[in-house]
């Protein structure tokens, strides 16, 4: 995804109604959570469902499927900040933002648990394991615009 680009199934995030995008990240929570305690085989949709006090219909109508749920929040996880747009203009903010955020989190943070889940299961999935690759170059990508960006603007 390129830069600030935000991809859901259950509405777009620039889109949506601020009730839904309440309600989708309440539930990508709980996907979270879930995989990071009983790991990608160990939970259904019906698990999720219960967990996010919503009808399995529900769930199955926005994600289809555990296979989409589980891309579509591994996607989520990696959108920018909410409060991205405040670090706008300087490009070492922007880095120690996404820092602060995302790389350095606690070994027993929710969402570093699901990713080593999401991982480990992608060895078996080649579709999850593309989506990986996909997802990392993109990262690299970024990642690299912003340290270019702060070096062209004497900030790194």
């Amino acid at each position: 995804m390129a830069r600030g680009s935000k991809k859901a199934d259950v509405g777009r995030v620039d889109s949506a109604r601020p009730k839904t995008l309440k309600r989708r990240k309440e539930v990508l929570g709980v996907v979270y959570e879930a995989v990071s305690e009983s790991g990608v085989d160990g939970v259904t949709m019906r698990q999720i469902a219960e967990a996010a006090n919503i009808s399995t219909g529900t769930i199955n109508y926005h994600f289809k499927n555990k296979h989409n749920l589980l891309i579509l929040a591994m996607e989520a996880a990696y959108e920018l900040p909410e409060d991205w747009e405040v670090y706008k203009g300087s490009p070492f903010s922007q880095l120690q933002r996404l820092a602060m955020g995302y790389v350095f989190r606690s070994s027993r943070d929710r969402f570093w648990r699901f990713w080593i889940n999401y991982t480990a299961h992608s060895t078996r999935d080649d579709e999850m394991r593309e989506h990986q690759n996909t997802r990392y170059e993109r990262q690299r990508k970024f990642w690299g615009e912003l340290l270019r960006d702060g070096i062209a603007a004497g900030e790194v």
